[in-house]
């Protein structure tokens, strides 16, 4: 959304959306984030991790759709209502099918993996919009043509459409498996996940295990509604993913992704769309440093990454001078090494 937002296109066809007005669109998207993450663990334990991605792919293409074939506001609005109910669905199943698929050697690193993944994901789009925002004479012609937002909307189906056909090459969860009493099934897939096709092989074994006894304690224990979230002894890890969430929001990170372009349109010329490029820039969400050291790491780099913004948004002289720019520059690499999404991967057994 970021990217079109400085386009006469955008502009034009939407009739110059400010204030509540684009408030309530960029908002459009989270709202449906929120219902799809409630709904999600139903559908996962319903039709299993792997086909519910695959749902969420189509229903991450139907939006697209909407979005690109959008004739207002209304239309824009709720295509990216339901893109949202895709991504909250996707960013609560994956990390968990990641989790249940993975070696426990790895699976901290391969759910921080995904998580990178999003920010190349996020820069890649960027770029496109700059791109597209060359089509039919350039982001200042005073009639631009549609296909300026209409393309970047409509390459959003690309992931969609790969994500859907390439989980097919993917197996079951093993645990989802057992927990439908599909065992040998799941066995079968921890064998050529971890024992090369061996059921006897230790890993194959112990990993088995560990889900006959973490499902037999479930059954034991009847854990089946919210309930269970606010009992002692699984409160305080509800209360830490909580407040990991909420300081991921809370530092600025969604306000400058959405608006970066807006913050930094005191820039010249096409600096102003490379500059939120720039921006989402991306570095690795591991550090070789102990699991509890990388959020202190992160949050020391976010109030580091601080420093220079009253400087960015400050009215500046026309044009802006080289300091700007490059001051600006360093916030934003500063600023993208200074995330807290990369605590989220270890905070789950």
């Amino acid at each position: 959304m970021s990217g079109v937002l400085g386009t006469n296109a955008y502009k034009n066809y939407f009739d110059n959306p400010v204030s509540y007005r684009q408030g309530g669109i960029t908002a459009s998207m989270p709202a449906g984030s929120l219902v799809g993450a409630l709904s999600s663990s139903f559908l996962a334990d319903k039709f299993s991790r792997r086909t519910t991605i695959q749902i969420a792919a189509i229903i991450w293409i139907l939006g697209a759709i909407l979005q690109t074939s959008s004739n207002g506001v209304a239309l824009l609005v709720v295509g990216r209502i339901v893109a949202g109910f895709s991504i909250g669905i996707a960013s609560s199943v994956v990390p968990v099918y990641q989790a249940e698929i993975a070696p426990k050697e790895i699976r901290g690193r391969v759910v921080s993996l995904q998580q990178w993944a999003i920010t190349w994901g996020i820069l890649i789009q960027y770029f496109i919009q700059y791109g597209s925002s060359f089509a039919d004479g350039g982001p200042k012609a005073p009639n631009q043509g549609t296909a300026a937002f209409r393309i970047p909307w409509a390459i959003q189906m690309v992931p969609g459409f790969i994500l859907f056909f390439g989980m097919f090459f993917l197996p079951l969860s093993p645990r989802w498996l057992a927990s439908k009493d599909r065992y040998q099934e799941a066995v079968q897939v921890l064998a050529h996940l971890h024992g090369g096709g061996d059921v006897n092989h230790p890993k194959v074994l112990a990993e088995w295990q560990e889900i006959e006894e973490a499902l037999r304690f479930e059954r034991e224990e009847a854990v089946s509604s919210f309930k269970a979230l606010v009992e002692p002894r699984i409160l305080k890890r509800v209360l830490l993913g909580m407040s990991i969430q909420m300081w991921s929001q809370l530092c600025g990170m969604n306000i400058m992704m959405y608006y970066s372009e807006c913050t930094m349109e005191h820039v010249s010329g096409y600096l102003l769309m490379l500059g939120s490029c720039v921006h989402h820039g991306s570095f690795p969400d591991w550090q070789p440093a102990p699991n509890r050291l990388n959020p202190i790491y992160h949050q020391r780099s976010a109030h580091t990454s601080r420093h220079p913004l009253p400087r960015q948004i400050r009215p500046s002289p026309s044009p802006p001078n080289r300091f700007f720019r490059h001051d600006g520059l360093a916030f934003h690499l500063r600023r993208r090494s200074g995330r807290i999404w990369s605590t989220k991967s270890w905070h789950r057994p």
